[in-house]
């Protein structure tokens, strides 16, 4: 027993010999310290853009017209004619329809009537009263008299006065059955024919006869967003754009802004002006407008792909140069972003233009990371066709 005891661990020295000098033998893995830039992950790396001291806002639009109102009957009747139609261009003061309404016409005839008669006992009043007078100075006549024919004379001269206002009131209602444009403009809308029965002065929306609109000038309205509403201001010049009038860039002007930034959308109205002579652009087309909106700050232009969100707050990746230009330590930094147009989004603070950035930062990297930077490579031009 002892010989096999001692044969055994004779044995187990033998084999912690052998593992002791083939571990002598192992490569060793180098330090982290020690580590070469080869051995570092490798991030490809962008830098900032300097955006234009102005960029192209390019907005949704719609027209309008200019001016427009809705035409009403101030008179009841029926339309005895209609002139115009959908489409007629009228000039200020062109008849549109007349109303016929005899009840109208009587009351007239009769006011005139009634003046007649308030001229006929004035002027009676009028001679009275000055042969009283003469028969006062005479002394065939007393005082008495002469205060109660002058008396009658003033009467008379009020109730002329009444027929003739009465008389003025009726002719402007006479007047209101006939329905004149009060602008220049087209005829956008036709609710009434030769027939048909008008009510005056209805209160009805529904209840008018003509839209009659101008669109020698229109009237551009968009909304813009808050960002840049410090930069619109009116007296600008925008360019307008129409799918239907592919390549043409229509001049516009800012006119007006709203003031005041609309809480559910958070924007706020700016209206252009648009000449349109030959009302050439129908009212109520779609369209884009470009306004040059200049910055008031110098801005940084970034690909969307450098751009990361941690804590709810956006972020990039730099890269600290540390060990040359392909070696650095990794930083987060918060920045405050601007516009986003598409592929690039606005960096208003928070980095510099000199910054080298991750593109497509990976999620395991960590800020104090060492990495090993590779500049993303310049795209190539498309080669032309022959």
């Amino acid at each position: 027993m002892l010989k096999k005891g001692l044969l055994a661990v004779a044995g187990l020295a033998l084999i912690a010999v052998a593992l002791i000098g083939a571990w002598h033998w192992l490569p060793r893995a180098p330090s982290a310290a020690a580590a070469p830039a080869a051995a570092l992950p490798t991030v490809r790396t962008v830098v900032p853009e300097v955006a234009a001291t102005s960029s192209d806002l390019r907005l949704p639009a719609r027209t309008a017209p200019v001016e427009q109102a809705l035409l009403y009957a101030r008179a009841t009747g029926v339309v005895r004619e209609r002139r115009v139609d959908i489409g007629s261009r009228v000039r200020r003061g062109d008849v549109l329809a007349v109303i016929t309404a005899p009840e109208i016409d009587q009351g007239v005839d009769k006011a005139r009537a009634a003046l007649a008669q308030a001229k006929a006992k004035e002027q009676f009043a009028i001679t009275n009263l000055q042969r009283s007078q003469q028969l006062v100075e005479q002394g065939f006549l007393s005082k008495q008299v002469l205060d109660e024919r002058q008396a009658g004379f003033d009467a008379a001269q009020a109730d002329r006065l009444a027929a003739e206002a009465e008389l003025r009131r009726l002719n402007e209602i006479k007047d209101f059955q006939v329905v004149r444009a009060p602008f220049s403009g087209v005829i956008a809308e036709r609710r009434v024919d030769r027939g048909d029965r008008v009510a005056g002065d209805a209160s009805n929306a529904e209840g008018h006869l003509f839209r009659l609109v101008r669109v020698d000038e229109l009237r551009v309205t968009l909304d813009a967003p808050q960002a840049v509403v410090m930069q619109v201001q009116p007296g600008m010049i925008a360019e307008v754009l129409f799918p239907e009038l592919a390549g043409e860039k229509l001049a516009a002007k800012v006119v007006r802004t709203a003031g005041v930034i609309d809480a559910r959308t958070g924007t706020m109205r700016v209206e252009l002006s648009l000449p349109n002579p030959g009302g050439r652009i129908p009212a109520g087309m779609a369209g884009e407008v470009v306004i040059k909106v200049p910055r008031p700050q110098e801005v940084l232009l970034v690909p969307n792909s450098v751009l990361i969100v941690r804590d709810g707050k956006a972020q990039v990746a730099m890269v600290e140069s540390t060990g040359g230009e392909a070696q650095g330590t990794l930083r987060f930094l918060p920045v405050q972003l601007g516009r986003n147009f598409g592929a690039k989004t606005e960096v208003l603070a928070g980095l510099r233009k000199d910054a080298t950035l991750v593109n497509n930062p990976n999620a395991l990297l960590r800020d104090g990371d060492s990495v090993r930077a590779e500049a993303m490579p310049e795209p190539q031009a498309a080669p032309k066709k022959k």
